[in-house]
C-alpha cells in the first residue's frame, strides 16, 4: 500500500514485512523490517503499531539467516497446532533474513 499526502484517513492491518517510508522533511527513503501489526493514516500522519521493527542497516544479515533456519527447522517439527503459533514469528524473521 502506498501514502501519499492528503490520502483518505484508514485503519489497517500490517502483514509482516518490509516498510519504506519517506521522512516528511524530504530525506532519503528509510526501510524497515516490521512484525504483524496495525497502521492508521489521519490528517496526514502515519501511525505503526507493532511489536518490533528493525531499520534495514541494524540487520545481521547472517544472524538473521541463521535465525530463520533454525525457526524453518523448528516449525517443521511442530505440530499443526505449534505451526499455527509459530507463523507470525516465521514470516517475521524471514524478512529479517
Amino acid at each position: 500500500m502506498g501514502i501519499l499526502p492528503g490520502h483518505t484517513a484508514l485503519i489497517s492491518t500490517l502483514r509482516p514485512g518490509e516498510l519504506s517510508y519517506q521522512p516528511a522533511d524530504g530525506g532519503a527513503r528509510r526501510f524497515v523490517a516490521v512484525a504483524p501489526g496495525f497502521c492508521e493514516v489521519a490528517d496526514d500522519t502515519v501511525t505503526v503499531l507493532t511489536e518490533t521493527a528493525e531499520p534495514a542497516e541494524n540487520i545481521d544479515a547472517a544472524a538473521a539467516t541463521a535465525e530463520r533456519d533454525e525457526l524453518a527447522a523448528e516449525y517443521d517439527r511442530a505440530s499443526f497446532e505449534e505451526q499455527g503459533a509459530l507463523k507470525d514469528r516465521v514470516d517475521t524473521v524471514a524478512t529479517r533474513a
